[in-house]
């Protein structure tokens, strides 16, 4: 299959198609969590942006594909990309250990350079929740120290 795709590209997004639309009809009949885990990496792969719209905010949707559909999303859709890395930020940060409070400054990192319509909106708003963040982990001492040494 894959030396047809390769003559004919015009087939393979057909393929991609056809898996994306008997994955989400699994999803929809069966609400299954690896038939969606599956459906959000094949949609990431395939760059396929409106199965990454139509499923991002599933509370089923795990922490480590938020970034990874973030960065699909991009500058075009730069408002749905922040709140998912956002959420990929506040659901990390909650396992209170030094190896989740680095991964958070990480993400942090990333989302600092998000492309964005707008750099200087992107900026200002990527600085809010920064501070935002700050303030309401302000006992997590040790993650605090971990955002003063990258980001002061």
């Amino acid at each position: 299959m894959s030396d047809l795709t390769s003559e004919h590209p015009e087939l393979s997004s057909h393929y991609q198609s056809d898996i994306l639309t008997f994955l989400e009809a699994g999803i929809e009949s069966s609400g299954q969590t690896e038939t969606l885990f599956l459906l959000i990496d094949s949609a990431i792969q395939y760059q396929h942006i409106p199965t990454l719209l139509k499923w991002c905010e599933h509370p089923a949707i795990t922490v480590g594909q938020l970034p990874d559909i973030a960065q699909k999303l991009g500058a075009e859709h730069h408002n749905v990309a922040f709140h998912l890395y956002q959420r990929a930020i506040t659901e990390t940060v909650k396992r209170t250990n030094n190896q989740a409070y680095l991964q958070t400054v990480v993400l942090l990192s990333e989302l600092k350079v998000l492309p964005a319509p707008h750099k200087e909106a992107h900026l200002h708003q990527w600085q809010r929740f920064l501070a935002t963040l700050r303030h309401n982990m302000k006992r997590k001492h040790k993650f605090i120290r971990y955002l003063d040494e990258r980001f002061d």
